[in-house]
C-alpha cells in the first residue's frame, strides 16, 4: 500500500513536467507530428545543416579509432573471457533492448522517437552493409543494399540508437539536475557492451549515439513547443473570462 502511495509521488517530484503535460499523446497527435518530422528537412536553418555536419564528420573521425579500441577489447577478451556474459557487459545490452516506461507521455516519447530513429537506423544499415568486427573482415568492408539481416549491418549501432533515445528523453523530463545527468550512465554501458561483444565498431555507436540523441531531442522540444502554446492559449481564454466574471460580480 506504502508503495503505491509513495511511488507516483516520487515519480512526479523527479519528473515535474509530467504534472504540467495537457496533450492528449495518442494516434492523431503522432500522425500530424510524423507528418512535421519527414517534411522538417525542407525547413531547415543553418545551425540544423550545421549539426547534420558535426554527425557526419564525429562518424568518419571516430571510425580511426575502430580497430585500435576494438585490439583493446579483444586483450581483455583473451585475459578475461567471462567479462563477455558479466552484469556489466549485459546490463548495457539489456537497455538497449528494453525498456518499461511509467508515464505515458515518456512512453509516449520513447516509442515515438524509437519508431524513427529505428527506420533510419535500420535504412542506413541496408544501404550501407557494413561488416560487424566478430566477421574479421576489418572496419572497411561494406556490403551496400543487403536486405538479409546478417552480421552485414553494423552501422549504425540500434542498441546504442535506442538507449541514447531513452536517456534523453528521460533527461528531458526530469528537472533536478543531477537526475539529468544521472540519466546518460545506463546509456554509456551500451556503446561499451556492443564493442565489448564484438557487434559493433566504436562507430557504429558514435552515430547510433548521435542519431539517438538528436531524434530524441526533436519530438521533446516538439512536444514542449505544442505544450507552451496549449499554456497561452489557456492563460488568453482565462484573462479573457475574469475580467467578465468581475463586472458581473460588480452588478
Amino acid at each position: 500500500m506504502r508503495q503505491k502511495f509513495f511511488l507516483p509521488i516520487f515519480f512526479l517530484v523527479l519528473f515535474p513536467s509530467l504534472l504540467f503535460a495537457q496533450q492528449k499523446y495518442d494516434f492523431s497527435q503522432f500522425w500530424t507530428e510524423t507528418g512535421h518530422f519527414f517534411t522538417q528537412p525542407l525547413h531547415w536553418e543553418g545551425s540544423d545543416w550545421l549539426n547534420l555536419g558535426v554527425v557526419g564528420a564525429a562518424s568518419y573521425l571516430s571510425s580511426f579509432a575502430d580497430q585500435p579500441i576494438r585490439n583493446i577489447r579483444n586483450t581483455i577478451n583473451q585475459n578475461h573471457p567471462s567479462y563477455y556474459s558479466s552484469p556489466f557487459i549485459e546490463s548495457g545490452r539489456i537497455y538497449g533492448e528494453l525498456y518499461m516506461p511509467i508515464a505515458r507521455k515518456i512512453g509516449y516519447e520513447v516509442g515515438q522517437a524509437s519508431l524513427y530513429g529505428g527506420s533510419i537506423v535500420y535504412l542506413m544499415k541496408i544501404i550501407e552493409g557494413r561488416s560487424r568486427p566478430l566477421t574479421n573482415e576489418g572496419n572497411g568492408t561494406f556490403h551496400p543494399f543487403t536486405f538479409s539481416f546478417d552480421d552485414r549491418h553494423a552501422n549504425p549501432s540500434g542498441h546504442v540508437a535506442v538507449a541514447m533515445i531513452i536517456s534523453t528523453i528521460l533527461s528531458r523530463n526530469a528537472d533536478p539536475l543531477w537526475l539529468k545527468i544521472l540519466a546518460y550512465a545506463p546509456a554509456a554501458l551500451t556503446p561499451i557492451s556492443r564493442i565489448y561483444q564484438d557487434w559493433h565498431w566504436t562507430s557504429d555507436c558514435v552515430l547510433g549515439g548521435l542519431i539517438g540523441y538528436f531524434f530524441a531531442t526533436w519530438v521533446v522540444d516538439t512536444h514542449e513547443r505544442n505544450d507552451a502554446a496549449l499554456h497561452e492559449k489557456s492563460d488568453l481564454q482565462i484573462n479573457s473570462i475574469f475580467p467578465l466574471s468581475i463586472s458581473i460580480a460588480v452588478k
